[in-house]
């Protein structure tokens, strides 16, 4: 637990001092790592995001359960095979068990030619659980950030859906859309409970 108290210290000090980032770069790989766990304490994931400008990356994640409804969950990704450029999303997940609105905060990284361009998201999602083994998740996030001492934000629209394929086995399919930059982020996406 202490590990996790110091990876959130450094994560918050980051978010503080973030560096000037590039548009392009969030918008090719915005993307919403809300995630519940039921009936256990970690979940690893492993998927596929993709866009028509930067193709296919892979990425794996894992979530862990802080307390009933309060979630933590580490994302990365190796997007260039060429060179090793890093996509890493932080997210911390909040699902209430008397409403059907959950959140979602992130910060973001992304190594590119050698910089670090650093945002954060926040969002807001609905989850409609049609029968035991199909959920529906949509939602809004927005990503935000600040360079050239100037405010820089935008609106990505999410939709999934989450089958259980067996007790610890889970599939999600989801997309995202941003109407500012007219882009499309697909992923499919497996969840293994430990």
């Amino acid at each position: 637990m202490e590990l996790f108290r110091l990876y959130y210290s450094i994560i918050f000090i980051s978010f503080l001092f973030s560096i000037e980032d590039k548009m392009n770069n969030i918008i090719n790989f915005s993307s919403s790592d809300f995630s519940i766990i039921n009936n256990s304490e970690f979940q690893f994931n492993m998927g596929i995001q993709s866009n028509h400008l930067v193709g296919n990356f892979y990425f794996f994640s894992i979530d862990k359960l802080i307390s009933n409804n309060l979630f933590f969950s580490t994302k990365i990704s190796k997007f260039q095979n060429k060179d090793l450029e890093i996509f890493n999303q932080n997210s911390i997940s909040y699902s209430s068990q008397k409403h059907l609105i959950n959140y979602s905060f992130s910060f973001n990284y992304l190594t590119d030619n050698n910089t670090v361009n650093r945002w954060n998201s926040f969002g807001m999602f609905i989850d409609y659980n049609i029968n035991t083994k199909i959920a529906l998740l949509s939602g809004i996030y927005f990503d935000f950030t600040n360079f050239d001492n100037k405010n820089w934000d935008t609106t990505n629209y999410y939709i999934s859906s989450k089958l259980k394929l067996s007790n610890n086995i889970a599939s999600i399919i989801s997309l995202t859309y941003n109407h500012d930059y007219s882009i499309t982020n697909q992923s499919l996406e497996f969840s293994i409970k430990l």
